[in-house]
């Protein structure tokens, strides 16, 4: 059942109209998830829960979140196939959490779309860092004072920070899009694995290249129809936008 919304005027997720940040939190175990619900509520946000990924669906289709935190083993659907109907769907931002760390699990879930990965045990200092970093990335245009880019056919509007292709949106998730800006506000330059990570996930991220070579990969797959760019590997050095 959904928390009342909480009035926090300290809160640092809060929107123009004073509303808390809505997080639905999605785990079988019903201690975490009793857990999570209070803690999150505690630090100023609006909080809703499911036990498993089919209530978790039907939750975003009534009454969509700002932001999913997401159980990857859980019976029936578990955590990867709830994220790829979402993001089938939507580009609502996904954490996904888990008490398996294991490089394969990390990189799935990054391939299928969910913004951040979180292990547990984790402290409640991390995980509201996380999903601030994720919510702000998720709300914020990014580079506005830079007003437009145009390679060929590829527009970049930094004001409202959306990205077309011959007049037509392209879907990106928010992160993708924060890349993929970051890339276009450099064309035909070298930029270093370290100031992308910075850049577009923070400080706390610099040490996170697997991030940057999923998200990249998929920003590959999506634009694999634009001509007018490609996104080249330097060896040991970074990424740079061909235009």
């Amino acid at each position: 059942m959904k928390d009342q919304k909480i009035q926090n005027n300290n809160s640092p997720d809060l929107t123009s109209q004073e509303r808390p940040s809505h997080i639905l939190v999605v785990d079988d175990d019903p201690n975490t998830l009793e857990l999570l619900r209070i803690k999150l509520h505690r630090s100023g946000y609006q909080v809703s829960s499911a036990p498993n990924g089919k209530q978790a669906l039907t939750c975003i289709n009534q009454d969509p979140p700002d932001l999913i935190l997401l159980d990857l083993i859980m019976p029936g659907m578990n955590g990867i196939q709830v994220c790829r109907i979402i993001r089938a769907q939507t580009s609502l931002p996904i954490i996904m959490i888990s008490a398996c760390d294991s490089r394969e699990k990390v990189i799935e879930a990054l391939q299928e779309g969910a913004d951040d990965f979180l292990t547990k045990p984790f402290s409640l200092h991390e995980l509201t860092a996380r999903i601030r970093a994720v919510l702000r990335r998720s709300t914020q245009p990014s580079q506005p004072e830079k007003i437009c880019v145009c390679v060929g056919k590829l527009k970049a509007d930094f004001y409202s920070g959306s990205i077309s292709y011959q007049d037509t949106l392209l879907d990106f998730t928010p992160t993708e899009n924060d890349l993929m800006l970051e890339l276009l506000l450099y064309p035909n330059q070298v930029i270093p694995h370290e100031r992308l990570l910075e850049h577009v996930w923070g400080d706390a991220y610099q040490d996170n290249v697997e991030y940057l070579h999923m998200y990249i990969s998929r920003l590959r797959k999506k634009i694999q129809h634009v001509p007018e760019v490609t996104i080249q590997s330097i060896s040991g050095s970074g990424y740079l936008l061909s235009a």
